[in-house]
């Protein structure tokens, strides 16, 4: 682009436009409420315009510093609105063995069509309704709704690292620091969630559910509970049959409060040469979650807290969060041949049904509500023929992962098993064919 005294400065500039038109039909059973899990599916469409423009500048400050200037606007058709996000980097290598780096950039992620136009979809979820004593953990039907007035989620996002190559480049080591501050985060209620809010409110009344404040039908349902039931006050997104049980619950998309994700990780390789043996490369890999924080701006307190080392099973975005992972493994290479052993380990969780009667069968049966941490290990060979197959390189590997065939503790819940985390396939074995052309 044009010089300055430490070096050129470099740039790219860009204009795009993306138009997304969904023109769903759903079948004539969901259009008439036919459907198993109950609620609607009624035909709709939804359009959106996209224009942005963005710019990205390199630009050498000082002899082995340069930062990198970049921003991005994006204007959405309809009430979603424009955003500007820049980003700001630096890389200082002040020794050839030191190189350290930190960032500062904001993020726009618009709400999809489906989320702001889309049909209710229905499934299966536990509940549990203190306001009429059902604690039973047993399944009702949660629709979730679209929401045509959800605004985009923004984010601040920080990181700082640093790198440092060692003996002659054969030992690398990291360690970089990410923050990722959320704000209108775009989030799904769940039927707890909406129960929950309910209860809280009847309570702020002034309300009690226990049926020895007064139970004229002697139902184990309270009076003060039933005449709420049957007030304008109750949440009208909540349908329940004439004794007041739960059958159906409307949830919808909602802006969250805030979230607040912060990481660590760590990481190292070193080669070692064997000389006519080959040569070894090891590697290992941590990465510590800091802190994973919410609050869904509800006054119920289950609607906020930190996810690190829990399952989050009530809090739709907030994934199974261990606090700990750690890979590492060795590799090994002769000439043609390479053959590789993996470390995949897991760090240990604290359960969360959505359902209490659940978790008390979990820790009834299985002793506890925690998931235990596990270790996997892969192998793996593979040979590289010059010429098998015509004049190209062929490839044939072989391994197994998870070659001990663990597998993670059941737990007392749908599926039996916590599959975000884990496979539960156990041991693997493989063979592949790599051919150029």
């Amino acid at each position: 682009m044009f010089e300055m005294p430490a070096g050129m400065v470099g740039s790219a500039f860009g204009v795009e436009y993306r138009k997304q038109n969904i023109d769903d039909d759903i079948d004539s059973g969901r259009n008439q409420c036919d459907w198993h899990e109950g609620g609607c599916g009624l035909d709709w469409t939804g359009v959106q315009d996209v224009y942005s423009g963005f710019f990205e500048l390199r630009v050498p400050i000082i002899e082995h510093m340069e930062a990198q200037i970049a921003g991005r606007y994006t204007d959405y058709s309809g009430k979603v609105g424009s955003s500007f996000d820049p980003k700001v980097a630096i890389l200082w290598q002040p020794m050839d063995w030191l190189s350290v780096r930190g960032s500062y950039s904001t993020a726009f992620i618009a709400p999809t069509l489906t989320q702001q136009f889309g049909s209710e979809a229905c499934g299966l979820q536990t509940v549990q309704d203190s306001l009429t004593n059902d604690n039973s953990g047993t399944f009702r039907v949660g629709c979730v709704n679209s929401n045509p007035d959800l605004i985009p989620e923004s984010a601040d996002v920080w990181n700082i690292g640093a790198s440092f190559s060692l003996l002659d480049g054969d030992l690398n080591l990291g360690i970089d620091y990410a923050e990722y501050k959320f704000k209108d985060r775009i989030a799904r209620e769940t039927v707890n969630n909406v129960l929950r809010a309910d209860y809280q409110a009847f309570l702020a009344a002034g309300f009690s559910a226990d049926p020895a404040t007064g139970d004229a039908d002697m139902d184990g349902v309270s009076d003060d509970a039933e005449a709420w039931i049957a007030s304008s006050a109750s949440d009208p997104d909540i349908f329940r049959d004439s004794s007041g049980l739960v059958t159906r619950v409307r949830t919808h998309w909602v802006n969250a409060q805030s979230m607040l994700n912060r990481s660590l990780d760590l990481y190292g390789r070193y080669n070692l040469s064997l000389n006519n043996w080959g040569d070894l490369t090891f590697n290992l890999a941590l990465t510590q979650a800091l802190e994973y924080s919410y609050d869904l701006g509800t006054p119920d307190p289950n609607d906020s807290g930190d996810g690190v080392g829990f399952q989050n099973e009530q809090i739709v975005e907030i994934p199974p969060m261990p606090e700990f992972r750690i890979n590492g493994g060795v590799n090994w290479f002769l000439g043609n041949h390479a053959a590789g052993i993996r470390f995949r380990w897991i760090d240990s969780i604290t359960l969360q049904f959505n359902s209490s009667a659940l978790l008390a069968a979990q820790k009834a049966i299985n002793g506890t509500d925690q998931l235990d941490a596990i270790l996997y290990t892969d192998l793996n060979y593979k040979y590289t023929f010059p010429s098998l197959l015509g004049q190209r390189e062929t490839t044939i590997e072989v391994g197994a992962n998870n070659v001990f065939d663990e597998l993670p503790d059941p737990i007392f819940n749908l599926g039996g098993a916590e599959t975000y985390l884990h496979d539960l396939r156990g041991r693997m074995v493989y063979v592949r064919l790599q051919q150029d052309l």
